[in-house]
């Protein structure tokens, strides 16, 4: 596993042979819209290179302080796509449900397979399946 980037509030790491991406949160607050708007765009700026389609994107959200008041969401929207596309799937890892549940209603719209977990291996599980998204188990 390779670290793409660092800073207080993401550690964006590749796994090259499992073709996986980690987008992790760490538990430092924003401190003004400005400072998350920054934050994002660098770890737009580290995942840039990398072939999307060949990977998967699993975002840890687990030590994210809760926010969810309209301009950190109306941020969201703005880089939410940007974020997202392009990636084979998407699993969005929460800690709690009700939080997997704010993560996929704020997010769902950006890529359609993406999913919300709040246990791990099943996010993993869902990450390494090459079929495609919603299809179903044959028997």
């Amino acid at each position: 596993m390779r670290e793409l980037h660092r800073d207080a509030h993401f550690v964006v790491t590749v796994d090259d042979a499992s073709r996986l991406v980690r987008r992790a949160r760490t538990e430092r607050r924003f401190e003004s819209l400005e400072e998350a708007e920054s934050a994002y765009e660098a770890t737009l700026r580290a995942i840039a290179t990398l072939d999307r389609g060949r990977h998967a994107l699993l975002v840890d959200v687990r030590l994210a302080p809760p926010r969810n008041d309209p301009a950190f969401e109306e941020l969201l929207a703005r880089v939410g796509s940007r974020l997202f596309s392009g990636f084979r799937r998407v699993a969005i890892l929460a800690r709690t449900e009700v939080g997997r549940l704010q993560v996929g209603r704020v997010s769902a719209r950006f890529h359609p397979s993406l999913r919300g977990f709040t246990d791990e291996a099943a996010a993993l599980a869902y990450l390494a399946d090459d079929r495609a998204p919603g299809a179903r188990d044959p028997g």
